[in-house]
């Protein structure tokens, strides 16, 4: 299956701050992000992540941290597994709140997704909109911010 490339960005009125430790401590993410079903602690630089998704399929990877820097708001983490690829997340302070801006970029190695070929390919275009736009609700009401409009 062809990798797929995804960037976007979360609004959350809440401090930039705030927004990025929330981010980096993947452990809470069942706390707040509907889509992600469990993580479990590997060492202190990866855990495992498993994501429930629009199908009955669960998609199950370790993603290991590469950059943590607080000071510049940013995140990478490789990931193996159900996904290969990188992740990147960028927090920056804005009037209203805090924009996170995500890149991402991994192929699925998940065998039902590779048999399903380019037929999947809508399917993990969607699965993953939906995945995004929940954890941004989740974590606007995690961390106690209004609703972006």
């Amino acid at each position: 299956m062809a990798p797929f490339r995804f960037a976007g960005e979360w609004r959350i009125r809440a401090d930039a701050d705030g927004v990025y430790a929330a981010l980096a401590d993947v452990d809470a993410y069942p706390e707040w992000w509907p889509g992600v079903a469990a993580t479990r602690r590997i060492d202190a630089a990866s855990g495992q992540i498993r994501l429930r998704s629009l199908l009955p399929l669960e998609v199950v990877f370790t993603a290991t941290q590469r950059t943590a820097d607080p000071v510049r708001r940013v995140l990478v983490a490789h990931f193996s597994g159900d996904l290969d690829g990188v992740g990147r997340w960028q927090v920056s302070a804005v009037c209203d709140g805090a924009r996170a801006r995500y890149d991402e970029h991994f192929v699925v190695r998940a065998p039902l997704a590779r048999r399903g070929g380019v037929l999947a390919r809508p399917v993990v275009y969607a699965g993953h909109e939906h995945l995004m736009r929940a954890g941004e609700r989740g974590l606007s009401r995690y961390l106690g911010a209004a609703p972006e409009p």
